[in-house]
């Protein structure tokens, strides 16, 4: 998201300058207007948003960002100044690529940037959320509850990342056995009984027929056939990083019972906390929703939260403008209407993460309990199906007397 520098006049007289962030140049007249001011200059700040070769290409380890933003909150919190605080990370920090980023933005800060500064140089690993929650903290002079923020989330983000990792690491594992089973028996079982089969003329089920066509497609095919098979993960790879990849899968997703509801649960839940960790820094409304919109990754839901953003900028409350939508649980509403009655919307918010996230936890552990025995059919099933292809010719052959 583009940063802007302005200058205006307050309500009360006194010339600001200050810098934020927000979508467009339009949207960040928008914010500034707000507070009845008057906007004197805006510009929109250049940056290398290109990121360096580590950045681009490689990136950082998440949980090795999570240790430094750890680290650096409880450094400020013990009294010492930033630039002490980030040498002594720097020095403390075990993984290469986000020492070179430190090293960089240690310079930056030598040079004169403030610390959001130098991080926005830096955006794939420090991405406009956490610049614009430091940047937030350096305006209040509280830099160590925008650390405390920023750990919150990603610790979050670190938990849920993990869930979902598991579960998908028994998916694929499952998937792989049956795929590894299926291909040695073609590969070493079929071909021997096959030949066998042939010989004496035996009458075949149509489940061995199938089995034998493809164990002979996949021996006369030895190089071909692995060739293709990685061909297609690489199709499957490149169409899941596109973007049309990605907005197919998303909306997948959401036809996917029990899958549907971790999705928006879990996107909901990171937009909900995010938000009320910038609205209780102080930020304004309208620049914490466009920065917690950005923060949410699924495609689909990501324009529904555009349309509710735009509603809450031509003047109607962030609780009706979700109402029309059924992605917004009953409750969510509910809550948030009450935190806007009471003026603790932040607040409110943050109980409604609450809510959400033990949703998430619920709908993980249900899907779980129905995945794991499911798998176990599906490949027992597999294996049953190889077994009697196998073994239903030899009855036969027994029966006739033939051996």
């Amino acid at each position: 998201m583009p940063q802007f520098s302005y200058e205006l006049i307050s309500s009360e007289g006194r010339r600001l300058k200050g810098k934020t962030f927000a979508e467009d140049r339009h949207s960040c007249l928008m914010l500034l207007s707000e507070n009845d001011a008057s906007i004197l200059s805006i510009s929109e700040i250049k940056q290398n948003k290109q990121g360096n070769f580590f950045d681009k290409y490689i990136g950082v380890d998440p949980d090795a960002t999570l240790l430094f933003f750890s680290q650096l909150k409880f450094l400020l919190k013990s009294g010492l100044p930033l630039f002490q605080s980030l040498d002594m990370v720097l020095g403390q920090t075990e993984d290469k690529r986000l020492a070179i980023v430190l090293e960089h933005i240690r310079q930056a800060l030598v040079n004169g940037l403030s610390l959001s500064e130098a991080m926005g140089h830096h955006h794939i690993i420090f991405d406009d959320l956490i610049v614009s929650m430091i940047l937030v903290g350096e305006g209040s002079g509280n830099l160590d509850l925008a650390f405390d923020n920023i750990v919150n989330v990603l610790e979050e983000k670190r938990a849920l990342r993990k869930k979902i990792k598991k579960l998908t690491n028994y998916m694929l594992s499952m998937i792989v056995l049956g795929l590894g089973v299926m291909t040695g028996v073609l590969l070493f079982v079929f071909p021997k009984f096959s030949a066998i089969f042939l010989k004496v003329g035996a009458t075949l089920p149509a489940s061995t027929q199938v089995m034998i066509t493809v164990s002979d497609f996949i021996l006369a095919n030895k190089v071909a056939f692995p060739t293709g098979i990685v061909c297609v993960i690489l199709a499957i790879f490149i169409f899941y990083k596109s973007d049309f990849g990605r907005r197919v899968i998303d909306r997948a997703k959401l036809n996917i019972p029990f899958v549907k509801h971790i999705v928006i649960n879990s996107s909901l839940a990171e937009f909900t906390q995010t938000l009320s960790s910038l609205m209780a820094s102080g930020m304004p409304i309208m620049q914490a929703l466009l920065l917690t919109r950005n923060s949410v990754k699924n495609s689909t839901l990501k324009p529904l939260l555009s349309k509710v953003i735009e509603k809450v900028r031509e003047g109607d409350r962030l609780s009706d403008a979700m109402a029309p939508y059924d992605y917004f649980p009953k409750l969510m509403i509910q809550l948030t209407a009450a935190g806007e009655n009471s003026g603790q919307l932040d607040t409110m918010i943050s109980n409604v993460h609450g809510y959400l996230k033990e949703k998430v936890d619920e709908s993980i552990d249900k899907f779980t309990a129905i995945l794991q025995p499911l798998m176990l059919v599906v490949l027992g099933s597999i294996v049953l199906i190889m077994a009697l292809s196998i073994f239903l010719p030899m009855f036969s052959l027994s029966s006739t007397g033939h051996g």
